[in-house]
């Protein structure tokens, strides 16, 4: 998690639990949902944004759009409330990537205004299954 980020650290207790918070993670089961300030009025209420990404792209290590050498990457926004001139965004990843949020909602121009106004959220579905200790 990173340092400007508030969130949920999970720890399994048993191999069971940990096996299956693995499998729920690979099964993309776990939905994460992360909250932003965000500057801009976008005309859209929400929006998704299909747009590749490339890892680690310049000098500074960052993660931009890139049509020609990303990576397939979505992000599902939705404005909860406008402001004057900012808006507070959920964004719901559904892939994976290092600041895939930052990177889609600056090309979407909506630059988050400061990373401590991030806030994850992760709402584990779990099945009805036994583990052992």
């Amino acid at each position: 998690m990173d340092r400007e980020t508030s969130g949920v650290v999970l720890l399994a207790r048993s191999t069971n639990a940990h096996r299956e918070l693995n499998r729920q993670f690979e099964q993309r089961i776990v939905q994460k949902t992360y909250q932003a300030l965000t500057a801009g009025q976008p005309a859209w209420d929400e929006t998704v944004v299909d747009l590749p990404l490339r890892i680690n792209a310049d000098r500074k290590h960052r993660t931009v759009v890139s049509t020609l050498l990303g990576k397939p990457a979505r992000t599902d926004l939705k404005i909860l409330r406008r402001f004057r001139s900012t808006c507070w965004i959920e964004a719901s990843p559904h892939t994976g990537y290092t600041h895939q949020i930052r990177a889609h909602l600056a090309a979407v121009g909506c630059p988050i205004l400061a990373m401590c106004f991030i806030a994850m959220q992760i709402t584990i579905l779990i099945q009805t299954w036994t583990c052992s200790s």
